[in-house]
């Protein structure tokens, strides 16, 4: 809950900047993998977010998420010592392995062996749209933690196709689709990883309310309010905090 909760304050964060929302797929891969090292406590966890967050923003965008807006955006929680630290601690936790495969860089490879003369270019946009959406929803889930990025993408897309109306359409880009990844990339299509995110998508997508007509342009709908106090994404009753030293210890721990 923690995770997705802090998914969520992460796509506030980068719609208020302008950035990417790829961005937040790169920094909870650094989340992930720094959790992976070491058990923290709540407050920890959030400094770590944020950091991940400033790390990804600083290597993939143009534009600079200063280490004071973090303070600014955890309202006084942690200072710029905290987040230097906590860096520097993500660093070596992930042996500065700072460029994973997203969800939607494998989605923009597996695009270009759709055959758009099986679609309109409405029907295309709405396979890319429903898939970006969806490589959104994966990466909020935890479910998707220990499954390979490709196959999260190409659950991504052949759900995508279900978005396409004309039943001989669909089902002529789908298997001309599935045809193509197994010759040019080698990879299944039905292969049991794959259909187990296909059907937790579904899953996650029906329980959310979403409606595949109401996907493209959605994603720009979401306006550049304020994002919320990190420490608001995760407030319990209850919880014991670590003092500024201890969270300094924590961070910077081997």
């Amino acid at each position: 809950m923690w995770r997705e909760k802090i998914c969520e304050w992460s796509y506030q964060v980068v719609d208020h900047f302008d950035f990417s929302r790829e961005t937040v797929d790169v920094s909870i891969s650094y989340l992930d993998r720094f959790l992976a090292s070491r058990p923290v406590n709540k407050k920890v966890f959030q400094l770590a977010a944020m950091t991940c967050l400033y790390l990804a923003v600083k290597l993939y965008e143009p534009g600079m998420l200063r280490p004071s807006s973090l303070v600014e955006l955890s309202r006084g929680f942690f200072t710029e010592d905290h987040v230097t630290a906590m860096e520097e601690s993500i660093l070596r936790a992930l042996s500065w392995h700072l460029h994973p495969p997203t969800y939607l860089s494998f989605v923009r490879e597996f695009l270009l062996l759709i055959q758009t003369s099986c679609c309109s270019s409405s029907e295309y946009r709405a396979i890319v749209e429903n898939a970006r959406f969806l490589t959104e929803l994966g990466v909020c889930d935890y479910f998707f933690v220990t499954r390979k990025p490709s196959s999260v993408a190409l659950a991504c897309l052949l759900n995508a196709f279900e978005s396409i109306r004309t039943i001989n359409a669909r089902e002529t880009i789908y298997r001309r689709f599935t045809q193509d990844v197994r010759d040019v990339a080698g990879l299944d299509c039905f292969d049991d990883e794959v259909e187990d995110c296909r059907a937790r998508l579904r899953e996650i997508f029906v329980h959310g309310g979403y409606k595949k007509q109401e996907i493209v342009g959605m994603l720009d709908r979401f306006g550049n309010t304020s994002p919320v106090c990190v420490s608001d994404t995760n407030q319990q009753n209850g919880t014991k905090y670590q003092t500024d030293d201890e969270i300094q210890r924590t961070s910077l721990s081997s």
